[in-house]
């Protein structure tokens, strides 16, 4: 195995990966949680991980900014629950 050794003639710097130092947290403006929101509710039960991909963006965000809108907004309230 000579990959991981220098060759005769072939340089030994590896491409730069681009990462950066520190990684940037994502954003999110309450116009976009609250269409997201809006959005995923609507969805039909087989579709709400779709809504997700979509969007980019993961379950616990949809459970976070549940959680965090002010408690007179209605939302749909989940059967058997």
């Amino acid at each position: 195995m000579l990959w991981p050794y220098p060759r005769a003639g072939v340089s030994s710097s590896r491409p730069d990966p681009e990462i950066p130092a520190k990684a940037k947290r994502r954003s999110f403006t309450a116009a976009f949680k609250k269409e997201v929101l809006a959005e995923y509710e609507a969805a039909a039960d087989g579709k709400k991980g779709e809504v997700l991909r979509r969007r980019g963006v993961s379950s616990w965000h949809i459970a976070d900014w549940r959680n965090a809108r002010p408690a007179t907004v209605p939302h749909r309230a989940r059967p058997g629950r």
